[in-house]
């Protein structure tokens, strides 16, 4: 009987675990966020050639054709808003695994490749009119290789194999012109790479993963400082990565989306996606994939959205599409400073043209790794927060950053590098301080009162005196003219006199 009881309680003990674990709230900022069925691909490809068009629609041509694994060379223009495709006119050649990119000019450029034959010359497409041309030579031959816009007219060219085998690999760099249609050697990458992915964002290049010349795969971050004309390692992956697809977002991160751990067209892809910070070096994982992908291509949608699409999983096409809302956090003070006992207001808010249901999220005042103060935020409707930081008088004086974490708009995936916010903490006097030295004030003041009522009386009196004086002075002045008056009349009396006794002699 015992033993079936405490069989019985453990019985209990465990169920509540299990209930407990089930309803135990996630940690992750951002876990609502999941990867959207947007739309159905028709062409089932892989090492196709692909740019993002400036109107948000997407070129896609050329490449292996999945079902039937061989080379094909129609192209296809595809709106993702309107979820249409639109096949243009085909590409000159049935080539696989060249790099391309579009550019302001209207073209699309295609670098390098291979029908059987290694391509010799670019091939340009021209949006606008639907054709294609062969460009310049290129300067030598290439394959797997990545390209990336630099600015208006320039792109760089960077790795692939020089050749048809691995041991082709090369680490050379190249910078073509659209306006000059030259090509001119720019620094080498750290190492040898092909079947790496590359993006920019701020003035530099990252290429990301790959393998080598004895096909060994790389989890390094190069980065290429365009200005500078140099290449450094600056990180590395949390696991090799081949084959996979990437594009930057519009606030600094880049997007990895599935891929493999090895060299090989048709193996099994992966459910990993990452985002990497180029401002902290900071990598994210993104929210699992709906299913395994390598060789599928990322865009960013002008709404925010990130998008991938067709690759494959072993020898299945992908021909899904989908799409993860992102967003960029922005955050501001009014002030960068604050005295003791006083207060600022942050406000943090959602960078988007989109509706935010709900934003929430915690910030943090923190100084020499101890923190001092904690704010949970989080809006009734809206990805727009103000929220009052309000300042202990006992809080230390001296330089502080504010720090933002756990930011969670409802259902969309937010790029993660808020930069910490300064804020110097100012010293300021005690509430009695305070008080005493408005009480000094309020003396003070009553001080000065009674001076400017002495000097109001003093200048009565002096005004009493000035009147009186003036009375005096217009009295005499009276008493003057008025003997001027007898005197005359005594002179008139006295004339008047002497006529008379004239007149009676």
């Amino acid at each position: 009987m015992g033993m079936s009881r405490m069989v019985m309680a453990a019985a209990l003990m465990l169920s509540t675990m299990l209930l407990l674990i089930a309803w135990a709230p996630s940690g992750e900022a951002a876990g609502d966020a999941q990867w959207v069925a947007h739309d159905t691909s028709p062409l089932e490809r892989i090492v196709f050639a692909y740019a993002e068009l400036p109107d948000g629609r997407i070129f896609a041509g050329a490449g292996c054709d999945v079902s039937t694994m061989g080379l094909v060379n129609d192209t296809w223009i595809y709106d993702p808003q309107a979820k249409e495709w639109e096949q243009v006119a085909d590409c000159p050649y049935r080539v696989e695994s060249s790099c391309s990119v579009y550019m302001p000019d209207g073209n699309v450029y295609l670098f390098g490749g291979m029908d059987g034959a290694m391509l010799q010359n670019a091939l340009i497409y021209n949006v606008a009119n639907d054709t294609w041309w062969e460009g310049p030579a290129l300067p030598n031959e290439l394959i797997i290789a990545e390209a990336v816009a630099l600015d208006d007219h320039r792109v760089l060219i960077a790795g692939g194999l020089a050749g048809w085998m691995f041991t082709d690999c090369t680490e050379a760099c190249w910078i073509f012109d659209t306006g000059s249609g030259e090509f001119t050697a720019a620094a080498d990458m750290p190492a040898d790479r092909c079947c790496g992915v590359a993006a920019a964002y701020g003035g530099k290049v990252f290429y990301f993963g790959g393998v080598n010349a004895t096909v060994v795969p790389s989890d390094d971050i190069f980065a290429y400082d365009v200005a500078a004309d140099e290449w450094s390692t600056v990180g590395q992956l949390p696991e090799v990565l081949v084959h996979s697809a990437v594009v930057a977002g519009e606030y600094g991160n880049i997007y990895l989306i599935g891929g493999r751990e090895s060299f090989s067209w048709w193996h099994t892809g992966s459910v990993n996606a990452y985002s990497y910070d180029t401002y902290t070096g900071d990598i994210t994982k993104l929210p699992d994939l709906p299913a395994p992908v390598t060789n599928a291509a990322a865009f960013m949608l002008d709404d925010g959205r990130l998008m991938y699409m067709l690759g494959n999983n072993d020898i299945t096409a992908n021909t899904d599409i989908f799409t993860l809302q992102t967003g960029e956090p922005m955050a501001s003070l009014s002030s960068d400073e604050v005295d003791q006992g006083d207060s600022v207001w942050l406000r943090v808010w959602v960078e988007t043209d989109l509706d935010v249901d709900s934003f929430s999220g915690n910030a943090y005042l923190t100084k020499d790794n101890t923190t001092y103060g904690e704010w949970h935020f989080s809006s009734a409707e809206g990805g727009d927060v103000m929220l009052e930081i309000a300042i202990s008088e006992q809080l230390p004086a001296g330089d502080y950053t504010l720090t933002l974490s756990g930011l969670d708009a409802e259902g969309w995936w937010l790029e993660c590098h808020v930069a910490p916010l300064p804020l110097s903490v100012m010293d300021a006097p005690s509430t009695q301080d305070r008080l005493d030295g408005l009480e000094q004030q309020n003396q003070d003041l009553m001080d000065r009162l009674d001076e400017l009522e002495a000097q109001n009386q003093d200048l009565q009196n002096n005004l009493d005196q000035a009147t009186e004086e003036l009375l005096e002075a217009n009295d005499a002045k009276l008493d003057a003219m008025i003997g001027y008056v007898i005197l005359a009349l005594v002179a008139v009396t006295m004339v008047l006199g002497i006529m008379v006794l004239v007149r009676k002699r």
